[in-house]
């Protein structure tokens, strides 16, 4: 039908203008929420044609979704207004929409296309995103601040240069990568490439966060197609035993990352002052942990309710989004993530993702708790499409020719 090809190629759509900065930060901000205004109408109104089931689905989750961010707006400090706060927010569960559209969870054939298309996507960005920082090794820090007049932040996405959203991105895209080689989809030296290319991209954004995730992605050549109690305890200890590898020659690492120069200094720089902290008081001088302590006593002062209900409103940490909506709703965030935990795992991954692909997405999704715990997920809607979409697109050959 025709209205489903619609459907389908406003996923398309809607794929690339979470990806691609040159779309999302580059146009003017007037016409970025027009696009996604004419998206959202033209998606509904072809899913209320096609799938009358995922309309009523889709339409609740976005309801469920437009409440989470409200509360979570009038519990804490924002300088933007309700309207574009709730915008920037709701992009990243776009993509969580499309898992209620049999438009695309029913057709296989779609839903490779799907994943050649982002992936596409996520390798055109990356190239793009190397090529500018080796003009500026900054620009991917200035694009994390938004800061647009004082960094002419716009110039930069205009050459479609991934931020910080993007280079998380590329960390969840890790785990997935070597599934798609390990089914079949990628082959070995296709996977040095990849992984080649997205290495380069993250460790010249200079992101030490997303460098050590990246790390820890690795472990996932040990994954197979199955669980196994073994398995995930040699995984565990071995993963244990690298990062204290790690933690101690992290002083040779500092010197050898301050000798590369402009283009790894602020990495330097902030392992340096982590650990002169360390060195001299603990982690409690850490600025990450102070952060995260200004949200969590937020959250035992006012358990059930947090900030919507303190008089006056306390600041939040800021740099972790599980901790700061603890703090934000209090207890009241348990139903929304409940809601979210079994549409991923009941629905998503239990139903839709391939048994091969299970315990990669699985992997990803680790990664993705990790990044949430230390830093800000829902306004980096670019993760969305990896944690979403990408892992529907492995899939069997056998499997795509028994479709009817």
């Amino acid at each position: 039908k025709p209205e489903v090809r619609i459907n389908q190629y406003v996923m398309l759509a809607f794929a690339a203008y979470l990806v691609l900065p040159v779309i999302n930060q580059g146009l003017p901000a007037i016409v970025r929420i027009a696009l996604f205004l004419i998206g959202m109408i033209a998606y509904f109104t072809t899913l209320a044609l096609t799938d009358r089931e995922g309309l009523i689905e889709s339409v609740t989750v976005l309801l469920l979704v437009l409440l989470f961010f409200a509360l979570s707006y009038f519990g804490s400090f924002q300088a933007a207004t309700l309207p574009a706060y709730l915008y920037s927010n709701v992009l990243f569960w776009v993509p969580f929409l499309f898992i209620f559209n049999k438009n695309l969870t029913e057709d296989k054939a779609f839903r490779q296309r799907m994943m050649r298309f982002v992936s596409v996507l996520f390798l055109l960005t990356a190239v793009t995103t190397v090529f500018g920082l080796l003009r500026d090794p900054m620009a991917s820090r200035y694009l994390a601040t938004g800061k647009t007049e004082l960094y002419d932040l716009r110039s930069y996405s205009l050459q479609n240069i991934g931020g910080y959203g993007f280079v998380y991105a590329l960390v969840l895209c890790i785990p997935i990568a070597i599934c798609a080689h390990r089914t079949g989809k990628l082959k070995g030296y296709q996977l040095v490439l990849v992984l080649a290319l997205f290495y380069t991209c993250i460790f010249k954004s200079q992101y030490s966060t997303a460098i050590a995730l990246s790390l820890a992605g690795l472990f996932a050549f040990f994954l197979g197609k199955g669980h196994n109690v073994m398995r995930t305890l040699f995984i565990f200890v071995s993963g244990a035993i690298v990062l204290y590898g790690i933690w101690q020659l992290l002083p040779v690492i500092v010197d050898w990352l301050t000798s590369l120069g402009k283009s790894a200094g602020f990495i330097a720089y902030r392992l340096r002052d982590t650990l002169g902290v360390i060195g001299s008081g603990g982690i409690d001088g850490l600025d990450r942990v102070q952060r995260a302590n200004m949200s969590v006593s937020i959250f035992f002062e006012h358990p059930l309710a947090g900030n919507l209900l303190a008089i006056p409103q306390q600041e939040l940490g800021g740099h972790s989004s599980i901790l700061d909506t603890l703090a934000c709703m209090g207890l009241l965030s348990v139903p929304f993530a409940t809601f979210f935990l079994i549409s991923y795992f009941c629905r998503f991954i239990s139903k839709q993702v391939d048994r091969l692909a299970k315990p990669y997405v699985l992997a990803c999704f680790v990664l993705f708790l990790a990044l949430a715990t230390v830093n800000t997920v829902f306004s980096s809607f670019t993760i969305a499409t990896v944690l979403f979409l990408l892992p529907l697109g492995i899939i069997p050959a056998s499997s795509i020719k028994e479709q009817p």
